[in-house]
């Protein structure tokens, strides 16, 4: 990884081997999410469009890219969205987008139902965002935890196991885990 200092802020030197390790480390530089937050979904320096059931999110590539392999795949290919700068996102409701897109730049979130972090949990799945998806199956275990008598219980285990891969554990074991507790 080649990372050079120029006036005291680290660059990417895009010539780098692997681009992805370098463009993360250069978002480790920022010491707080609050340098990032000032740029989500705002003008300011964005280069892309992510649209989803009607609303429009100005997003910035580096960003996108530097969080989901999937999203860095789809904008450095010979792909439609590549080449007009456009994300059409249909098969998830605009405030599962928005919360995953504001994950990118804030890493936090507030206090979540079953329900939302299993949704949460599949749609960084599908983009391979695996920072989201981690977050999202320790809020979605932490949920459990207190919410197993609530009426959205089933519904949230549903999610879980319809919504993963069969191969992946991440929120069947948490189930599992409740149940020989109980």
């Amino acid at each position: 990884m080649v990372l050079d200092v120029l006036n005291g802020y680290p660059f990417v030197n895009w010539q780098a081997t692997n681009m992805r390790q370098s463009i993360v480390s250069l978002f480790h530089w920022f010491d707080s999410s609050e340098q990032m937050t000032c740029y989500f979904n705002h003008d300011t320096l964005s280069d892309l469009s992510v649209t989803c059931d009607g609303q429009t999110f100005k997003v910035h590539r580096l960003i996108l890219c530097a969080h989901s392999k999937y999203f860095s795949k789809q904008l450095n290919g010979p792909w439609k969205e590549s080449s007009e700068q456009v994300i059409n996102i249909q098969d998830f409701d605009v405030a599962m987008l928005h919360f995953m897109y504001n994950f990118d730049y804030t890493n936090v979130n507030g206090t979540s139902s079953m329900v939302f972090e299993a949704q949460i949990y599949q749609i960084a799945d599908k983009y391979d965002i695996d920072s989201l998806k981690e977050h999202a199956a320790k809020k979605f275990g932490a949920a459990l935890d207190v919410g197993w008598p609530m009426d959205d219980f089933p519904l949230a285990i549903t999610v879980a196991y319809t919504t993963s891969p069969l191969e992946d554990r991440g929120l069947r074991d948490l189930n599992g885990n409740l149940q020989s507790s109980y």
